[in-house]
């Protein structure tokens, strides 16, 4: 038996992955925090045993508009009220830490 855990990017085109107490994975975009929240109260939050949010950058580049640093900051403050809101552990991780064993 795996240790349920819900693993998220707040980013702009983000989402989630789940993995069940099976070990069955699911991954899932959101578009909407009412879609976050709908999916989560119902499937994830009663089993989730441990949570990991993508930790955003306090800049995030020259490149990328006012309205988008401030939509990402927007979505990471939702999710991890909403993780913490429902009393699950949470811990951030840096993108250079969960990307490290991407290839291509």
């Amino acid at each position: 038996m795996k240790e349920p855990i819900l693993a998220v990017d707040p980013g702009k085109t983000g989402g989630l992955a789940f993995r069940n107490y099976e070990g069955d994975i699911t991954l899932r975009k959101w578009t909407t925090e009412a879609d976050f929240l709908e999916y989560c109260n119902d499937k994830v939050f009663p089993e989730v045993d441990h949570a990991v949010v993508e930790d955003v950058p306090v800049f995030v580049s020259g490149a990328t508009s006012n309205a988008s640093s401030f939509k990402l900051g927007h979505n990471f403050g939702f999710i991890c009220g909403a993780i913490q809101a429902n009393f699950i552990p949470l811990e951030l991780a840096k993108p250079r830490e969960w990307q490290k064993g991407l290839h291509g």
